[in-house]
């Protein structure tokens, strides 16, 4: 069958095929468009999900590495207590400590260093390169000296691998998401 154009040469069948055309064109186009924007939507869901996920694990990896020094603190902490003073202390600090911690010391309290009932504190102190470190205080005996240890960031923040450039967050609250 041969197409001519001899047939759109009148108005009316000018109209009708254009008419034709769009009435097929219309439907496909709403349908692609609905479901262009329902699979966008359920894609930014999912990835959302995936960070929300990725942050909270570690967010509980850190956690869970802060009890462990808080642990190590404790037993460090009864370890010198019970032990005899002087060079003994200095040894278990130097031998006992582990690697967590970039410094750790014995040091007398002061009235800014209130240590709470349970005789452990966790804070953030300025450090020389304008940045902060952490730092954990142990109680050794109620009323007496204390144990600062000053927490290796890179054992707190370590990731388990490099994470890409193009990597997002999500920060969590009580409310929900905060941010990504």
């Amino acid at each position: 069958m041969r197409f001519e154009l001899k047939s759109f040469r009148t108005r009316v069948a000018r109209r009708v095929f254009i008419l034709f055309v769009v009435s097929a064109l219309l439907p496909i186009l709403a349908l692609s468009t609905a479901a262009y924007l329902q699979v966008s939507h359920q894609l930014e869901s999912a990835h959302a999900n995936r960070l929300q996920q990725g942050s909270k694990a570690v967010a509980v990896s850190i956690y869970e590495r802060l009890l462990l020094l808080k642990e190590e603190m404790a037993r460090l902490a009864a370890v010198i207590a019970v032990a005899d003073a002087g060079h003994t202390a200095q040894w278990f600090l130097d031998n006992l400590a582990s690697q967590r911690f970039t410094a750790i010391a014995i040091e007398a309290p002061s009235p800014a260093d209130a240590v709470p009932l349970g005789g452990f504190r966790m804070h953030t102190e300025p450090d020389g390169d304008g940045q902060g470190r952490l730092v954990m205080t142990q109680e050794l005996s109620v009323g007496s000296d204390l144990l600062v240890g000053s927490i290796d960031q890179g054992y707190l923040w370590a990731a388990t691998s490099p994470l890409p450039q193009e990597s997002a967050f999500c920060i969590l609250t009580q409310d929900g998401p905060l941010n990504h």
